[in-house]
């Protein structure tokens, strides 16, 4: 996925970015400004963070809900800044793009380690190394989450059955699939295709 984030903390009397203290507000805008880089590979904790912020937005249920709210978004700022920070001494991942290019096009097929380190040309230790420098996770779990976000996909573009949905995408029953599924999404696989339909 690729997101844009437009900043603009637009000054309110009485009231500092995210409510956080002043100094804590000042060094915060400081460093979001200086970014050495301002385009770079995210981590999965950021979307998480950015879906607890769209479903607390969509909420608003109070203050305790605004309080939430400010928590998500500036965890979700301080790992941008991690991740900014982290690419200006990135290794090149070159031999990974191959790697990443076949991951996708074979999702609902094994994937093992040593294959795709055999394909990169790289040892299995210094392939692993390289792909969590690369993308923030071992190679089993980048794979398990982008079957669960195919899985996602398919469950609200398609009809098919949870079931055949779990087979295409490699899980060995449906039943592993839902709790997988459940583990990363927050919801089981039929919550999810019923809210999306719905427009949730």
């Amino acid at each position: 996925m690729l997101y844009w984030l437009i900043l603009r903390p637009a000054p309110v009397r009485g009231r500092t970015f995210l409510n956080l203290p002043r100094k804590q507000a000042a060094a915060l805008t400081r460093a979001l400004r200086g970014l050495p880089s301002r385009h770079f590979a995210g981590e999965w904790r950021l979307q998480r963070h950015l879906d607890a912020v769209t479903a607390l937005y969509r909420r608003r249920e109070g203050a305790l809900a605004a309080l939430q709210l400010g928590h998500h978004l500036t965890a979700f700022l301080l790992a941008c800044l991690e991740a900014a920070h982290r690419r200006v001494d990135r290794p090149a991942v070159n031999p990974l793009r191959p790697v990443l290019a076949h991951i996708e096009r074979h999702l609902g097929d094994p994937l093992p380690v040593p294959d795709l380190a055999e394909r990169a040309g790289l040892s299995v230790s210094r392939f692993q190394a390289l792909f969590r420098v690369a993308t923030g996770l071992p190679p089993g779990e980048y794979v398990l989450r982008r079957r669960i976000e195919r899985a996602g996909e398919l469950l609200v573009c398609t009809d098919r059955s949870i079931t055949a949905i779990a087979f295409s995408l490699g899980f060995a029953s449906s039943q592993y699939f839902a709790t997988a599924f459940r583990r990363y999404t927050g919801r089981s696989p039929r919550e999810h295709r019923r809210e999306k339909s719905a427009g949730g």
